[in-house]
């Protein structure tokens, strides 16, 4: 008897590789799943977003802000003072594109700190989005300071959106 469970518990230790497909990463608390999507659609989701698109930002900032629920509240709002530093000085004309860029980078360090720092990780949902979008929000300032096709605060402006919009879900959780 004791070898037969003895062999199920190897079974189940014998499968490093996670699970493909379905379901959903399960949100800090037990919350709702915070859901997979395919790399495309992460992609498509994130255009619409520097687009400035408000129904997808309005969307995706709530899903986001649900998974995060468990995070306190503080340290959303450290984070989130850290952006808005970067917002008031794009704003007010004071950053060139490639320091925003660069600005924006930093704020992916800040993200590991806060997810590592917390049991349960429940900042992850929001780090691995981010980590997808400020690569992209700056590939597409540069690409519209390259071909001048635009102003490139137009994206810093959606992005900053988004964040906010993130945080405004969360207190509202």
């Amino acid at each position: 008897m004791r070898d037969n469970f003895n062999n199920r518990q190897k079974s189940f230790s014998a499968s490093p590789k996670p699970q493909q497909g379905g379901g959903g990463q399960r949100g800090p608390g037990g919350g709702r799943p915070f859901p997979q999507q395919s790399a495309e659609s992460i992609q498509q989701v994130i255009e619409k977003i520097l687009a400035g698109d408000g129904a997808t930002i309005v969307q995706k900032a709530s899903e986001l802000a649900y998974a995060i629920k468990g995070l306190k509240a503080a340290q959303l709002r450290n984070f989130y003072g850290s952006a808005l530093l970067i917002e008031e000085k794009t704003r007010s004309g004071g950053l060139k594109p490639q320091d925003f860029i660069n600005k924006i980078q930093l704020l992916r360090p800040k993200l590991h700190y806060m997810v590592n720092r917390e049991p349960g990780q429940p900042a992850r949902p929001l780090q691995e989005f981010l980590d997808q979008l400020i690569p992209e929000t700056a590939k597409k300032v540069n690409q519209m300071v390259q071909g001048q096709s635009g102003d490139w605060r137009v994206v810093a402006e959606a992005f900053f959106d988004f964040l906010e919009a993130v945080v405004a879900y969360h207190y509202h959780k």
